[in-house]
């Protein structure tokens, strides 16, 4: 290797360096759709078959380029109308679908390595947040069950990648700020989560989460070529030492003896050469969550969770 790298040197030739920044067209409208699906199977303490859930999250939405300033930074007009959920058959009910009104309508900054930096809301208020599916509300323990329930729900939401433009598709992948070479690395923050903090005393806190990319080279797909980045998200924590850090308490005194939070997820873009639009991209995603508690010989339920998603670009006119 090290001859490799002399010669090539003497030759007078380096690892090509390659812009990865987005170019924007003023006028120019994007519609894309987003799909995606997920599977949890629960189960509570004293019985050994898992529960299936599923459950899929669907959308389009477009934007249209308002301007373009001398950064490189673009103004956005972004519209998410409708999103249609589509809960599976359970032994309890059948499998129903419904379209809930979101009414999105936001004016954002986005910056060329796709950072949204603005968020205007234009919707007078009309704009709703989305619930994860109802059958999935955890069941925690006592006065920690909202606290669970919401750590249950941030797994959903990323596994899933429809939680805050910051974690979802929709403005993805977070582009390297120089340029970069095959194999080069960069990461940026998606979420917040309860992790130990470096030094070894024991001591928890919320910290972020990233994930982290990789740019792979031009790839061929179907006879056409593409940018492709790769990207991975890993938390592997135990959420129970924060929550009793922060309630003051010992495992014994709150009863919470560990709540592990797993999640990992790999996913790969594919962009556009020469204006580095994401043309397409497929996330997949394993991980899971299960509450133990004090006295108990076995978990007081459990959950694995299996995601996918996905983003095409359907037009640019």
């Amino acid at each position: 290797m090290m001859t490799s790298l002399i010669a090539a040197t003497l030759l007078g030739t380096q690892p090509q360096l390659v812009d990865l920044s987005r170019v924007f067209k003023k006028g120019a409208t994007y519609t894309y759709a987003v799909r995606t699906h997920m599977l949890t199977e629960q189960r509570q303490q004293g019985v050994i078959t898992y529960i299936p859930s599923e459950v899929d999250i669907n959308y389009d939405f477009n934007y249209k380029v308002d301007e373009i300033k001398s950064s490189g930074f673009a103004s956005l007009r972004y519209k998410r109308p409708i999103m249609s959920i589509i809960e599976g058959e359970t032994a309890e009910a059948p499998a129903t679908e419904f379209k809930q009104k979101v009414d999105y309508d936001l004016q954002i900054e986005l910056s060329p390595v796709n950072a949204v930096v603005g968020i205007k809301d234009l919707s007078d208020g009309k704009a709703k947040f989305v619930q994860l599916n109802r059958r999935m509300a955890a069941k925690g323990v006592g006065t920690t069950q909202d606290i669970i329930s919401q750590f249950a729900g941030e797994l959903q939401r990323l596994a899933l990648f429809i939680g805050s433009l910051d974690s979802a598709l929709d403005f993805n992948p977070k582009l390297p700020f120089e340029e970069v070479k095959v194999g080069e690395k960069w990461k940026r923050t998606v979420s917040y989560q309860p992790q130990e903090l470096k030094g070894g005393k024991g001591e928890h806190a919320v910290q972020r989460l990233d994930m982290e990319y990789s740019y792979a080279g031009i790839i061929e797909k179907e006879g056409k070529k593409f940018h492709r980045i790769n990207a991975t998200l890993a938390l592997d924590t135990d959420a129970s030492k924060f929550i009793n850090q922060a309630m003051g308490m010992t495992a014994n005194q709150s009863g919470l003896e560990s709540l592990p939070l797993k999640l990992n997820s790999t996913i790969e873009f594919d962009l556009d050469l020469n204006t580095r639009d994401t043309v397409y991209a497929k996330a997949v995603t394993k991980g899971g969550w299960s509450v133990k508690i004090v006295g108990l010989a076995e978990e007081l339920v459990e959950e694995k969770i299996t995601g996918r998603a996905s983003i095409s670009l359907k037009s640019v006119k």
